[in-house]
């Protein structure tokens, strides 16, 4: 399983955002309604997030190589 840093230097398993986005993928993947097209999702909240997560990343990488 996946493991990760937290800011505190401790160790979190992915295990925490795993099934949230396994509920989001379910979601997609169901014949149910979207609250809005599937482009705005998209190019919006869900590109948003992904870029949070990179920068996150990116961070800590620099701050390990200290």
């Amino acid at each position: 399983m996946a493991r990760f840093r937290s800011a505190r230097g401790g160790k979190k398993s992915a295990s925490v955002f795993s099934p949230a986005l396994k509920k989001f993928d379910d979601y997609l993947a169901s014949e149910k309604p979207l609250q809005a097209p599937a482009e705005k999702l998209f190019q919006g909240p869900i590109a948003d997030a992904l870029t949070h997560v990179g920068q996150i990343a990116m961070l800590r990488r620099m701050a390990a190589s200290r």
